[in-house]
């Protein structure tokens, strides 16, 4: 039988060794300055692969231009995260406060006069639901798309401006995207269209 020799190693001792700790270390180094990839949700909830999705955008300076908040309502953060729509003609990115506690999802978009352009609101939910939604103190007429654990757009509803009239949509749903009316027929948007949502949008039930 043919042996197979076994490779020794030694000690790197003078100048080979520390020649030897500078690359360790600039290596290192490099290795910490890369950003990290943005991964999104799996259709199983799992961590996707690495994508080219944008990272979170900070919140822009007009975000809060419309709100006229009564001085008998609290103020409420929100996080801002940017979504990718695709569609036929083309990817869109859209920027979108984060409603994922029960606190952010029932203030939504109340007291907001306007939006800038390409922002709306996502609501995330910690299981499907066929929750409804109303308008009630939200001066805008909106378009509410229902969309399922994948990012597909399930249903669009409207919902007209201050109006209390409960709208329910006839599926179930994992998320929904409020955008100022008209806009998704605008954008080449409709059931079908899916959406990539970073994995840290997350709903919790609280």
């Amino acid at each position: 039988m043919q042996s197979r020799s076994i490779p020794t190693f030694r000690r790197i001792g003078g100048w080979r060794a520390s020649l030897a700790l500078l690359l360790i270390a600039a290596l290192a180094l490099a290795a910490c300055n890369d950003e990290a990839p943005v991964v999104v949700r799996a259709p199983d909830g799992a961590v996707a692969s690495e994508s080219t999705l944008p990272a979170a955008t900070p919140i822009p300076d007009d975000i809060d231009d419309g709100l006229e908040l009564p001085d008998d309502s609290d103020p409420i953060s929100f996080d801002y995260v940017q979504l990718v729509m695709v569609t036929a003609g083309g990817e869109l990115a859209i920027g979108a406060l984060v409603a994922d506690t029960i606190r952010r999802r029932t203030r939504g978009l109340m007291f907001r006069e306007e939006l800038p352009d390409y922002t709306g609101m996502i609501f995330a939910f910690p299981v499907e639901t066929r929750s409804p939604f109303w308008n009630q103190d939200s001066p805008m007429d909106l378009e509410i798309a229902f969309l399922d654990a994948e990012g597909v757009v399930q249903e669009i509803l409207l919902l007209r401006g201050n109006d209390p009239t409960l709208v329910t949509p006839e599926t179930r749903y994992l998320f929904a995207v409020e955008m100022p009316a008209g806009w998704w027929l605008e954008n080449g948007a409709a059931v079908g269209t899916r959406f990539v949502i970073p994995a840290g949008v997350v709903g919790l039930a609280e």
